[in-house]
């Protein structure tokens, strides 16, 4: 039987006629080893071009040449060159191979050639299927390992909320033992306060004495909760524990029997009252109600003198301000009020220089500021003052030529006719003696021609 041979290869190409023409290709290929290849296989009478490189005829490609294989469509480079091109040229089409036709083989080992590339292909084929049971067995895996994790940190969770309730409970008993704590020293320091104030109630009234001086010799071995009045001015000394202290103001004393009330009905905001008599500040001397309500000394009003009470709050319209107090006798009450008519006076005197010498101050600064003259260059005429300065600052003069005025701004206007002949005779007054002028070794001092259209 005769053998019938067909060709294996598949030709796809183009007849570059008008019907069926050669395709323009651009393509931008990395090298790899050295070579490029292409989609079709190109057109040798229109050559390859590729950017900054040239084409050589010859399969010796170096340095910028090439070398095109036209049966294949592959480019050859300088093995050693990295690089990716721009390759530009007709393509014809392309010669398909089948896969069982394409052999493997080692031929400088002189290994036989047996193997084809489709075999390479479904060897491939079963490798890929092969990864992707191995990656689905590791998604597995991973899945369980993160169930495991999770039941992990669950556990571990468990733990941490196991020992912030035992942390809370802990904490629980600690603040009930401080709780009972601080309950048992509320109640030592209530019992402590009980026994001062009973002690404090202990009263032992003894004779009077005369004096305050007479107190410790006539009591050498005094006992706390004893007291005695003196009799010179009614006043109560109480024994506290280890010295005698001013218990009280007596007002059945004949010299404190003398007690006053003054009725004062206030306006809106008014804080300072005024007694009708003098009374002793700072002694306890003094009771104040507003509208029937005590008000504390030193924390709703003050003494502010011996015929003054200050409110810390003003009062309403129509508040009724009820001064009670012990008056003093005439004499000391006119001692009190001269004492403090001399401190009020005293004061006003100091507060009256001080404003004197800050109106002083204040005029010879205002005075130094109207004769402060800051000179600009001169102008032609008035009119040209606002055109060459706009924004003139308050001292500021110029002088006019046309007139010889000189004005000056004193911060919203520019004064006019300042004579120029008085500055400078000001000015030479304070660099020599004035006998020295006006018949002086000066001479007459007269105002001369115009300096540059002015006068001096």
């Amino acid at each position: 039987m005769a053998s019938q041979l067909t060709n294996p290869l598949l030709y796809q190409t183009r007849e570059g006629s008008l019907e069926d023409p050669y395709v323009d290709k651009i393509e931008t290929i990395k090298l790899v080893g050295g070579k490029a290849v292409l989609e079709e296989v190109p057109v040798k009478e229109f050559g390859v071009i590729v950017d900054g490189y040239t084409e050589k005829a010859t399969n010796t490609p170096e340095g910028t040449r090439f070398y095109v294989d036209y049966t294949n469509g592959v480019l050859y480079f300088e093995p050693s060159l990295v690089d990716t091109v721009t390759v530009r040229y007709k393509g014809r089409g392309v010669v398909k191979i089948p896969a069982e036709r394409i052999y493997y083989g080692d031929a400088e080992n002189n290994e036989s050639v047996g193997v084809t590339l489709s075999h390479i292909a479904a060897l491939g084929a079963r490798l890929d299927e092969d990864i992707e049971m191995t990656n689905e067995a590791t998604a597995a895996a991973s899945t369980q390992a993160t169930f495991a994790q999770t039941q992990g940190e669950f556990a571990l969770n468990q733990g941490d909320y196991a020992k912030s309730m035992g942390l809370e409970a802990k904490g629980s008993a600690e603040a009930a033992v401080l709780s009972a704590n601080n309950a048992r020293d509320l109640a030592l320091e209530k019992a402590q306060r009980a026994d001062e104030a009973a002690l404090s109630a202990v009263v032992n009234w003894l004779n009077p004495v005369s004096e305050f001086a007479g107190i410790s010799t006539t009591y050498p071995n005094p006992e706390h909760g004893d007291q005695v009045q003196t009799q010179d001015d009614g006043n109560v000394y109480r024994y506290h524990f280890d010295k005698w202290i001013s218990h009280s103001f007596s007002p059945t004393h004949p010299q404190n029997m003398a007690r006053r009330k003054d009725r004062l009905v206030g306006t809106q905001g008014q804080t300072v009252f005024t007694t009708s008599k003098a009374y002793f500040t700072n002694q306890d001397r003094i009771d104040v109600y507003v509208s029937g309500v005590k008000q504390s000394s030193g924390v709703d009003f003050n003494e502010t003198s011996p015929t003054k009470v200050t409110l810390i709050n003003g009062v309403n319209a129509g508040d009724v301000v009820e001064l009670v107090y012990f008056k003093t006798t005439e004499a000391q009450a006119l001692e009190l009020i001269e004492q403090t008519e001399a401190a009020e006076a005293a004061t006003l005197a100091a507060n009256t220089a001080a404003n004197s010498s800050t109106s002083a101050t204040q005029a010879a600064m205002d005075a130094a500021e109207s004769t402060k003259f800051t000179w600009q260059n001169p102008v032609n005429t008035f009119s040209n003052i606002a055109t060459t300065y706009p924004s003139p600052q308050k001292g500021w003069a110029v002088m006019v030529r046309n007139t010889g005025q000189v004005y000056r701004y004193d911060g919203s206007a520019w004064l006019e006719r300042i004579d120029l002949s008085v500055i400078l005779m000001e000015a030479v007054s304070e660099l020599v003696d004035t006998s020295d002028i006006n018949g002086g070794m000066f001479g007459e001092v007269v105002t001369g021609s115009y300096i540059n259209g002015g006068t001096f």
